[in-house]
């Protein structure tokens, strides 16, 4: 992106970006709204300690060994999240992963995957 304004200063982006209005629009909305982007925190849902470990012990006994994160969300509020015991997901990255699965339809109407 950078060599295509170095090249022609006045270089419109928009059919770079097409397809992702809906994806900026809710994370506008939810920086400007959700104190969780000012504080750097990620929500998680209210669920009884045990049903919590209950959720993450199915996970990892399904996880395949290629698999380096895994995560359970409702709502905007992460379940669950299987990591790497040396690898971590800050919560600015968690908030933009959370933001991309609640504002794509096709997570939202189905179970799906995406590969990050």
């Amino acid at each position: 992106i950078m060599q295509i304004f170095d090249d022609r200063a006045h270089f419109d982006l928009r059919n770079l970006m097409g397809g992702t209005e809906n994806v900026l629009t809710t994370l506008i909305h939810r920086m400007d709204n959700e104190p969780c982007f000012l504080l750097d925190s990620v929500e998680c849902l209210r669920l009884n300690a045990q049903l919590r470990i209950d959720i993450g012990n199915v996970l990892l006994s399904i996880k395949c060994p290629d698999l380096l994160f895994a995560l359970l969300v409702a709502r905007h509020q992460l379940v669950s999240l299987i990591r790497p015991k040396r690898l971590f997901l800050q919560p600015s990255d968690l908030l933009v992963l959370l933001n991309f699965v609640n504002s794509s339809a096709s997570f939202r109407s189905s179970e799906s995957w995406t590969p990050i």
